[in-house]
């Protein structure tokens, strides 16, 4: 992930927890969200990617990011500062992610069945 990329994430969340449970909050949400689609756009094949879609998902299904407190962000927080800039593996790529959900985070929050409905 480039250094501009993270760092404008970083500043969003640091910004966010001023605001956190306010309306206010979605401003810098959005930003957010826009900057790991670009990422995905700019470096796609980047291993932090993984990271940035488990907190884009906890941000961004059903609104979630509305529940979380600002405790949660500044965990957030650490946690991708975490990642950087430096080369990442799978192993610190799962360790960042279940970092989220012990914040709080719901990393995977879309449920999904492998039966049939007709199977029931």
């Amino acid at each position: 992930m480039r250094d501009h990329d993270r760092q404008a994430i970083l500043q969003a969340l640091q910004q966010i927890q001023a605001h956190a449970g306010t309306p206010s909050t979605g401003v810098y949400i959005h930003k957010i969200l826009q900057i790991i689609k670009q990422v995905e756009t700019e470096t796609p094949v980047d291993p932090a990617l993984e990271v940035l879609f488990a907190f884009y998902d906890a941000l961004a299904y059903n609104d979630l990011w509305v529940g979380y407190t600002a405790e949660q962000y500044q965990q957030a927080h650490q946690v991708l500062t975490l990642i950087g800039n430096v080369p990442i593996n799978a192993r610190q790529i799962e360790n960042a992610i279940a970092a989220l959900d012990a914040a709080g985070f719901d990393t995977l929050p879309y449920t999904f069945s492998l039966a049939d409905e007709n199977d029931v």
